[in-house]
């Protein structure tokens, strides 16, 4: 499933599914706490690439692909991740860094 993140003008972030077009919710921009970065790693062995789901500082081997997210922790205690390049970020630390000062600025205008 391929995503999409987006601002709308009700300081809610919009994300919905690009393949299907389906609406999958929104978050309310002002109830984010805070942020933490993540990294998606995926590994090739025999059989190909292995996802491998994990905080930035797992040591081991070069990762073969890597999907920088942001998760967003909410005042209710829930949490949402966006993959940095489904709100149009860099795929990187710097994207990482854009997209929290996006969001925040997002939520506090």
């Amino acid at each position: 499933m391929a995503i999409t993140a987006s601002f709308n003008t009700e300081k809610q972030i919009q994300i919905e599914d690009v393949s299907s077009g389906e609406f999958i919710g929104n978050i309310y921009a002002p109830n984010i706490v805070s942020f933490t970065k993540l990294i998606r790693r995926a590994y090739k062995n025999d059989q190909g690439d292995v996802p491998d789901d994990s905080y930035v500082g797992t040591s081991g081997s070069p990762p073969s692909k890597e999907e920088y997210i942001v998760r967003l922790h909410l005042n209710n205690g829930m949490i949402e991740d966006i993959p940095l390049v489904a709100g149009g970020w860099s795929n990187d630390e710097a994207g990482y860094k854009q997209a929290v000062i996006d969001i925040t600025t997002f939520a506090n205008t």
